[in-house]
């Protein structure tokens, strides 16, 4: 993990893992989406909606899929799709990398992804839009149920 928000409003960042400053701006921006969602929203943490719905926000908003980030992290080049799996695998892992959320990951997030995904605030449009396509909701969600994540490899 590059960084973490935690509850008692305090913002996190791994200095041996953040390599740059622009990598920096992105996990501070990602963090400090869950510090506006938990003051707006005041997000329950053992509710695993909220966890995956704050994930794909964060996620989504802070350019954590820029595609240098994924070529980094050793990702197929994006191509058609790929920036919405991004969001969705990504948001994904940290929800799963919370114990309360780990057996109900896929499910929560498929029930949230939808609003969540286009949930802009503070902003008024996302840091880069993700080729969403609604006809392909689905195959995004089939997506979504085909995810298997080991313990010892989460990219």
């Amino acid at each position: 993990f590059s960084g973490g928000y935690d509850t008692d409003q305090k913002i996190v960042l791994c200095e041996n893992i953040i390599y740059n400053r622009d990598f920096m701006e992105t996990v501070m921006l990602h963090e400090l989406i869950h510090a506006f969602d938990d003051c707006r929203s005041h997000l329950n943490w053992v509710n695993c909606h909220h966890v995956a719905c704050t994930e794909i926000r964060a996620v989504h908003l802070s350019g954590d899929c820029k595609y240098k980030y994924e070529l980094r992290r050793g990702r197929p080049f994006p191509l058609l799709g790929q920036g919405i799996k991004c969001i969705l695998r990504r948001a994904a892992i940290a929800t799963y990398n919370n114990p309360l959320c780990a057996d109900t990951y896929k499910q929560d997030l498929k029930a949230v992804a939808s609003a969540c995904i286009h949930d802009y605030e503070p902003f008024t449009s996302a840091y880069a839009t993700p080729d969403y396509l609604p006809e392909f909701w689905t195959s995004y969600m089939n997506y979504v149920d085909n995810l298997n994540f080991e313990l010892t490899h989460r990219k």
